[in-house]
């Protein structure tokens, strides 16, 4: 699947309001503006976006290593597709990772699996995944 990745903004909150209601359905339109808000230099969510639709969306912090490396660490990731949501998840997830490569980051994710073949995967199916089917 070929998607969009970037990182949301504050004005990014109406768009994916309901996406993030998937994972957390408490939670208000104004908490997630206030989510949106803070500072992306701790932390931040990138969305998956497929045309306008975003479909995916992928909440991290950022940390620092005892050795002083940058850490990258996924705090959560939610999904929908019609089929196949653990797929949007992936691809997010490897985006992003990718991504942050690029920038000199080790990624992390909070439960702690090993970053290796299959991090992607086992991200995922921790992931709140949401279909039709």
């Amino acid at each position: 699947m070929l998607f969009d990745v970037r990182l949301l903004v504050p004005d990014d909150a109406l768009p994916t309001y309901a996406l993030a209601r998937l994972r957390e359905p408490t939670l208000s339109p104004q908490a997630w503006a206030a989510e949106l808000a803070r500072p992306v230099a701790e932390e931040g969510t990138f969305a998956a976006f497929c045309g306008s639709t975003p479909r995916g969306l992928l909440r991290y912090m950022l940390a620092r290593a005892a050795a002083g490396a940058e850490v990258f660490v996924i705090r959560w990731v939610t999904a929908f597709d019609l089929i196949d949501p653990q797929r949007v998840a992936e691809d997010l997830i490897a985006a992003v990772r990718e991504r942050e490569a690029l920038a000199g980051r080790v990624t992390a994710w909070a439960p702690g699996v090993p970053s290796g073949p299959g991090f992607d995967s086992a991200v995922a199916e921790d992931a709140v995944l949401h279909s039709v089917l």
